[in-house]
């Protein structure tokens, strides 16, 4: 297939159609979930998944910047792009499971802890999709 048979315009249409969809499951998933729990789970698991933003901010700069160096040839920055989001992964959760120890008394959400320190795996999975 040479340079000249790529259709640019039905390309990016196809990746609008495949973001629109998404969008388009994601609020189904969103009425789905928020008809089934309470207001008050419903207002937990919103919390969670805000709170774990924070700390997957820098899942993709490792990945990013060893894929880059895989390109130009340099031997084993894979593997060391995905050993360091390993490791930044696990300090992040480090850090998310203190910070939530101390804060989520404070919100009044203290019965919901062990949901919260669940999400920690999401962390780690999170920085592991990325670094793959």
């Amino acid at each position: 297939m040479g340079k000249n048979d790529i259709r640019v315009q039905y390309s990016g249409f196809i990746i609008f159609a495949a973001k629109f969809l998404s969008i388009f499951t994601g609020l189904t998933f969103q009425l789905m979930i928020a008809r089934c729990v309470t207001s008050e789970e419903y207002g937990v698991w919103f919390n969670i998944n805000d709170v774990l933003l924070y700390f997957v901010l820098f899942s993709s700069v490792l990945p990013f910047w060893a894929m880059r160096f895989a390109a130009r040839g340099a031997r084993g920055a894979i593997k060391t792009g995905v050993l360091a989001n390993v490791v930044l992964s696990l300090i992040s959760a480090v850090f998310y499971s203190v910070t939530v120890k101390l804060t989520a008394p404070m919100l009044g959400v203290g019965k919901y802890i062990s949901i919260y320190m669940l999400a920690t795996f999401l962390i780690i999975q999170y920085y592991l999709v990325t670094a793959l």
